[in-house]
């Protein structure tokens, strides 16, 4: 495998999402921990500073404090927080296993023409603690980075501030977000050299900070490029929205013709079962997609090295 362009990463990608369609199914598995890309932590950035999302786990908390229940209520929120974080705990097992054979699925496509799954599968599974390490690590840290922004925001963007607070608050905000980035990328290549190199937690940290530190500008490029074909996946699951909303619609029409609620219901049963599968079927081709992608270029520059297309055209024209 040797892709000096991102064109080819992106080709080789593909060409190995679409012939092996099998691997949609850890693709599917893998997108429930944001295994696609660096920028997601840029939408979770920006959602934050809205104050959406911490004013809704603010009132949560506060809710759950001042609940009163007896002694048998107690016992019965123990047992079904106790179930609910084994299922949690089985799931994220199931999801991180899934991201380790994704990787390794790309590695073990330049020998085999059939990917088994199964196999895939368990050897992610092999390596669960310390795929899972890296995974909650970046949780923790980008909660942090979210809780850092939020209060940030609440401090800093008040009414008739002064313009240093402005320019404080975009200080902090390219701060927060470059961080963001790093941890992301951090574990995307920590997460390679576990899967496709069995490296320990130290060695794979170091091996994937250095990796970074020489790569950091190829990084960022193809994580935007990432970025802008996810963006354009999200429109793809927008038109499917509007095209499914026509069982809706029609029930609707149909049951004011004949007088009968229900057909409104089959009405949006349908369209919202279409939407909810259209919705998975691209986040299981996209997942897959974006893996082999990073994966693609992990080892280009592992191996080989990889040069950055902004520095390419830049000495190009100072020329």
């Amino acid at each position: 495998m040797k892709a000096e362009t991102y064109t080819e990463a992106l080709q080789h990608a593909w060409r190995m999402t679409w012939h092996h369609k099998r691997l949609w199914a850890l693709g599917l598995l893998a997108a429930f921990i944001g295994s696609a890309g660096a920028f997601e932590f840029v939408a979770k950035f920006y959602r934050t500073v809205l104050g959406e999302r911490s004013e809704v786990l603010s009132d949560s908390l506060k809710a759950a404090v001042q609940i009163d229940v007896t002694t048998a209520g107690w016992v019965v929120a123990a047992v079904v927080v106790l179930v609910t974080l084994a299922v949690f705990a089985l799931l994220i097992a199931i999801f991180v296993s899934a991201q380790g054979g994704l990787v390794y699925a790309v590695e073990q496509a330049e020998t085999q023409h059939t990917l088994n799954i199964a196999e895939l599968f368990h050897h992610g599974r092999a390596r669960l603690w310390r795929l899972f390490a890296f995974n909650f690590l970046k949780a923790i840290l980008v909660v942090a980075l979210l809780y850092l922004s939020g209060f940030m925001a609440r401090s800093l963007r008040v009414p008739d501030a002064p313009w240093w607070y402005d320019a404080l608050f975009l200080l902090g905000s390219i701060v927060i977000i470059v961080a963001g980035l790093t941890v992301s990328l951090l574990a995307i290549y920590a997460v390679c050299y576990v899967s496709l190199h069995n490296k320990s937690l130290k060695a794979a940290f170091l091996d994937a900070w250095a990796l970074f530190v020489d790569h950091w500008l190829v990084s960022l490029e193809m994580a935007v490029i990432l970025f802008v074909l996810g963006i354009g996946v999200s429109l793809l699951a927008v038109a499917g929205l509007l095209l499914l909303a026509t069982p809706v619609f029609a029930g609707l029409v149909t049951s004011i013709i004949v007088g009968k609620a229900s057909i409104v219901v089959f009405g949006i049963a349908v369209g919202f079962t279409l939407l909810l599968l259209w919705v998975l079927w691209l986040a299981a081709v996209y997942t897959t997609f974006a893996m082999s992608a990073w994966t693609v270029l992990f080892i280009q520059m592992s191996r080989h090295g990889f040069s950055s297309r902004m520095l390419h055209w830049i000495k190009s024209h100072l020329k």
